[in-house]
């Protein structure tokens, strides 16, 4: 009978491990989701133009694909060339959040 008992704990631990993991990768997949919409609303914001320009990365063409084109899968690089470029946008970047007063602004408040 305790034998039962003991799989059974193991049955049920096991489900609980995969719906833990499962709500973390969840949670992960949402916020990488949701900075790589960011970042392609701040490309979209700034132009594909003037990143060329202020941007350690000077392919027009690259900003301009990574605000259109929903299929092209953003970069690493591209994350850090617009923190390096624009340091007012990385707390919006990165958490969705600003904070006017130490200088961390997201685009519509930019001015």
């Amino acid at each position: 009978m305790e034998l039962v008992n003991d799989e059974y704990f193991v049955i049920s631990s096991n489900c609980i491990d995969e719906i833990f993991v499962s709500q973390i990768f969840r949670h992960f997949a949402a916020s990488t989701f949701m900075i790589e919409e960011r970042l392609r609303v701040l490309v979209r914001y700034l132009g594909a133009a003037r990143l060329a320009v202020e941007t350690a990365n000077n392919n027009r063409r690259r900003w301009q694909t990574v605000a259109t084109d929903m299929k092209t899968k953003t970069r690493v690089e591209d994350l850090e060339q617009l923190i390096a470029a624009f340091p007012q946008y990385e707390l919006w970047l990165w958490k969705g959040e600003t904070d006017p007063a130490s200088g961390q602004v997201a685009p519509d408040v930019d001015s």
